[in-house]
């Protein structure tokens, strides 16, 4: 039994069909507000407010399931 690679998958199917947009659309549409959100913060693309070092509550929503720590 093989285990298939899902996001090497996707990767190849964007790059057959040119559709990297398409592609980045769909998964954004999936993901919730959380997962967005800490996708953007893991990527860099938005930076957390200047809090104390030890303070790491603005990850996610204390109420999320999302962990900035499951990388």
């Amino acid at each position: 039994m093989s285990i298939i690679d899902f996001r090497s998958q996707a990767l190849d199917i964007a790059d057959d069909l040119d559709a990297h947009q398409h592609m980045l659309l769909c998964c954004l549409k999936y993901m919730s507000q959380d997962d967005v959100e800490d996708c953007l913060k893991i990527n860099d693309y938005i930076t957390p407010p200047e809090l104390d070092e030890e303070d790491d509550s603005w990850y996610t929503d204390p109420n999320s399931k999302a962990s900035y720590h499951h990388y």
